[in-house]
C-alpha cells in the first residue's frame, strides 16, 4: 500500500471521526435546549397524587403551556421543594371548600371518590373527601376565596395526606413558580400512558 492511500485513508478516518463528534454535539445542544426551553422530566416523590400517580413514578413536563383547571403541574415550592399537584382554580375563581366538597365557582368539582373495582366516570378522581389541613392557609371559616391575578389553587388527589393549597406551606401558587404541566408517565414501562 502507497503512502498516498496512506494519507486518504487517514484523512477518510479522520472525517468520519470529525463528523460522529459534530453529529453528538449537535445532538446534545439540542437535548440541552429542549430540557431548558420546552420539556424536563421529574420524578414523583409521594403518595399525594394516588391513584393518578405513584411514589418513584417518572414523568415528562411541557414547559410552554397556560395553566387550567384539571392540569397536573410541577411547582417548584420554596418550603418543599418541587411538588406534583393538580389545578382546581386559576386566578379569578372562587373556591370553597365544604363537606368534604370543592366548589369553583359555586359548583362542585367533576371528581369522585376513588374505590378499587368500580367504573370510574369522572374527571379525574380523589382518595378521599377534602378537608381542611393542620397548618391551614385558609381558615375553615373564611371560605370561600378568590384566586387572585398570576396565581393558581392546587390539591393533591390522595386529599388525606396532601400538602397542597389548603396548606400554608403551600398556599396560592404563583404561575412563575410553576414548572410546566405533565403530559406523559412513562417509568414504570407498564404504567407508560399520556396524562
Amino acid at each position: 500500500m502507497s503512502d498516498v492511500d496512506n494519507k486518504d485513508k487517514n484523512k477518510n478516518m479522520l472525517n468520519d471521526i470529525c463528523e460522529i463528534i459534530e453529529t453528538v454535539l449537535i445532538w446534545f445542544f439540542i437535548f440541552i435546549i429542549l430540557r431548558t426551553y420546552i420539556a424536563d422530566r421529574a420524578i414523583v416523590d409521594g403518595g399525594s397524587m394516588l391513584p393518578t400517580l405513584e411514589n418513584d413514578q417518572r414523568v415528562l413536563y411541557s414547559k410552554i403551556f397556560t395553566p387550567e383547571q384539571n392540569d397536573i403541574i410541577i411547582i417548584d415550592n420554596e418550603n418543599l421543594g418541587p411538588i406534583v399537584k393538580r389545578v382546581v382554580a386559576t386566578e379569578g375563581q372562587s373556591i370553597d371548600i365544604k363537606d368534604g366538597k370543592v366548589y369553583v365557582d359555586g359548583e362542585m368539582l367533576d371528581e369522585q371518590i376513588y374505590a378499587e373495582g368500580e367504573k370510574l366516570t369522572a374527571k379525574h378522581f380523589v382518595t378521599s373527601e377534602t378537608e381542611i389541613v393542620y397548618k391551614p392557609f385558609v381558615e375553615a371559616e373564611d371560605y370561600p376565596v378568590t384566586v387572585p391575578d398570576g396565581c393558581v389553587f392546587v390539591l393533591g388527589d390522595n386529599r388525606a395526606v396532601s400538602n397542597d393549597s389548603r396548606s400554608s406551606d403551600v398556599g396560592f401558587v404563583k404561575k412563575s413558580d410553576i414548572l410546566g404541566q405533565v403530559f406523559f408517565r412513562y417509568f414504570p414501562f407498564k404504567t407508560t400512558r399520556i396524562i
